[in-house]
């Protein structure tokens, strides 16, 4: 709360609630299904199996939802179209990867490393390169961006989970 009252008006936030875009409801959870319901009275639109990495994040904007979609230990990153749940684009980077934040054109993913894909075709702008070590860790987990640059936490080990 504090980081927020201290951030000017315009500034982006990270969402932790479910958001609404276009009229569009959104549920879902790292053990929840993805839904998506009309925002006036909660009729059920779509859904699908897609899961977030936490039940906090949220990749949304251009109109779309962006997604973890594991098929066995294949790994992709989704956009889904709110109003319909299509596919917009699915694109495999060879390594996990989560969609943690929307900035304008860009989507960007991390877990292993960082990745930039523009949000209507899902090419790649840019990966990072980070190192892999025995543990995994250190790993980039959460990004967030500015007008100039892109900000990547990373985590040290195993963590209790939210």
């Amino acid at each position: 709360d504090r980081m927020n009252e201290e951030l000017p008006d315009d500034a982006a936030r990270p969402t932790s609630d479910p958001p609404t875009i276009d009229g569009v409801a959104l549920t879902g959870g790292q053990d929840d299904p993805l839904v998506a319901t009309e925002a006036a009275d909660r009729t059920e639109m779509w859904r699908n199996d897609d899961h977030l990495v936490y039940d906090d994040v949220w990749a949304v904007g251009n109109g779309a939802v962006y997604m973890n979609h594991q098929t066995g230990s294949e790994s992709s990153v989704v956009a889904y179209e709110s109003a319909t749940g299509d596919v917009r684009w699915e694109r495999a980077l060879g390594e996990s990867a989560y969609p943690w934040w929307v900035d304008g054109e860009r989507v960007y993913s991390s877990w292993t490393n960082v990745t930039a894909m523009r949000t209507d075709d899902g090419s790649v702008i840019w990966t990072s390169d980070y190192p892999q070590t025995e543990t995994g860790f250190p790993a980039p987990r959460a990004v967030v961006t500015n007008d100039t640059s892109v900000f990547v936490s990373f985590a040290s080990g195993f963590g209790s989970g939210d």
